[in-house]
């Protein structure tokens, strides 16, 4: 006698694993930011349902304030706003040191754009455990006077630049972190580069690499299609994020397999957040490596994403 096995559902938790400790509300075709028109601060939203994308920009600003097309002199690239276009991204050099000055650096300083979170009781209302990340600002404020201490960064003062992601905020629209964000560190106090813990929407990574902003996105889950146009930058060390959305799926599948999951005649419950990169996940990674472990039925379910993922 067979015996099936209930359907087993792989939580894309490709999202989760970042992803869950916050980014705003997106559940979008067209995400509505500040400026109304479902964009980045003039640049094209990737993220989500954007079908096209804002790509690096090729002009890199230099330390005497030329421009010279792909090529970074003293120090990482720089780059005007880019307007979009099949262009390849800049090479980015080493951090800035000697008498270099840019965007963000001068001789004796250097602005680093870092994002914040306040949950409030947030999650102990969801999960009923009280949690309590403590004054994120003064844990930042610490690391950042201890490296100022011993040194700072090539010999130049550390200046941060914070953004503050509210989960308790009322009213927050889809994709507002990421624009709010974005603006902060390049119009109104451009920084060097920005450490992102918070924020895991793409939305952000393209709109800081079309002003030439590098970033450690650590919450920011990506895919290798994302990461071939801005493989210089993002870079991400702990966490789902530390892997690429590809690389994940294709070891959840694996994982699963070994343990013995699937069965015969097991059906797969594929929920996923519902935007191109996830469902292309799905569609080229997941699919295909059920397949080798001899899963015929899946049932891919698309989600929107919700207020705090």
């Amino acid at each position: 006698m067979k015996t099936t096995r209930p359907v087993i559902a792989l939580l894309l938790c490709l999202a989760l694993f970042g992803a869950a400790c916050g980014s705003t509300n997106r559940t979008d075709k067209a995400a509505k930011t500040s400026n109304g028109k479902g964009d980045l601060n003039g640049l094209t939203s990737l993220d989500a349902n954007a079908s096209t994308t804002t790509e690096p920009p090729t002009t890199v600003v230099a330390a005497t304030g030329s421009s010279t097309p792909g090529k970074v002199a003293g120090g990482t690239a720089a780059a005007k706003p880019s307007t979009g276009g099949n262009i390849e991204p800049p090479a980015l050099g080493a951090a800035p040191s000697g008498s270099y000055t840019g965007p963000g650096v001068t001789t004796k300083e250097i602005k680093i754009g870092i994002t914040l979170v306040q949950t409030g009781t947030i999650f102990g209302d969801v999960t009923g455990v009280p949690v309590d990340f403590g004054d994120t600002r003064k844990q930042a404020d610490a690391v950042v006077d201890y490296v100022n201490k011993n040194g700072g960064i090539a010999g130049r003062k550390v200046v941060p630049v914070y953004y503050n992601f509210d989960l308790t905020r009322p009213g927050l629209g889809d994709g507002q972190s990421e624009d709010e964000a974005c603006r902060k560190f390049t119009d109104d106090n451009r920084v060097f580069a920005a450490i992102n813990t918070v924020l895991a929407r793409q939305a952000l990574l393209v709109c800081l690499a079309g002003r030439g902003v590098p970033g450690i996105h650590s919450g920011m889950p990506v895919d290798e299609r994302t990461l071939d146009k801005y493989r210089n930058y993002w870079y991400a060390g702990y966490g789902g994020a530390a892997l690429t959305l590809d690389r994940l799926a294709a070891k959840q599948v694996k994982v699963f397999a070994q343990q013995g999951l699937f069965g015969n005649n097991a059906t797969v419950g594929i929920e996923y957040f519902d935007d191109p990169a996830y469902k292309r996940v799905v569609d080229e990674v997941f699919k295909p490596e059920l397949a080798k472990v001899g899963v015929k039925k899946v049932v891919p379910v698309g989600a929107p994403r919700g207020g705090v993922d």
